[in-house]
């Protein structure tokens, strides 16, 4: 070996690369929603990367003065054992989430799953985003390796809000 140097470097990148590329992405979709005041709208939560996770958390938020939550969840996935409505809390312009696999051993699901459905009533067509954030309740997600990870998120626009996305530091 003459560039161990140069080696160990590249090493690391490729092993970095692979870890950022294997973060667990939620996915608010549609994406871009138009709708008129009065409108219910139903977005799905989808994930990819979701591999050997332990347990999640996190918020969703919303402008309450041009959406309102119409409850209750839909579509909870039973894919997660445990995971049922009694996983979320909600209030004005949030909702919090929370599970964590009662088998401790972590699981894995298909690119593209719903976890769970949310329907709003629009009360104004002014631009609104609905988006992943750490209030209330903090982001954590754990693999089964008890690692944290940085999850991605993606969120939606409705009326030209801002689709944003990013990691779990928000």
């Amino acid at each position: 070996m003459k560039r161990p140097i140069t080696n160990l470097v590249a090493g690391c990148l490729v092993f970095f690369a692979l870890q950022l590329a294997a973060q667990p992405t939620f996915t608010v979709s549609p994406q871009t929603i138009t709708a008129n005041q009065g409108d219910n709208i139903t977005v799905n939560v989808t994930v990819s990367n979701f591999t050997n996770i332990l347990s999640f958390q996190y918020s969703m938020n919303w402008p309450s003065a041009v959406l309102q939550f119409v409850p209750p969840v839909g579509s909870v996935t039973n894919q997660l054992p445990g995971f049922t409505a009694a996983n979320f809390n909600s209030g004005n312009g949030f909702l919090a989430v929370s599970w964590f696999d009662p088998d401790v051993v972590g699981v894995s699901l298909p690119n593209g799953t719903v976890l769970y459905s949310l329907t709003f009533q629009v009360l104004s067509t002014a631009p609104a985003t609905i988006s992943f954030s750490g209030s209330p309740t903090v982001i954590e997600v754990v693999n089964s390796q008890g690692n944290i990870l940085t999850p991605i998120f993606q969120s939606a626009s409705v009326n030209g809000g801002n689709t944003g996305g990013g990691g779990g530091g928000v």
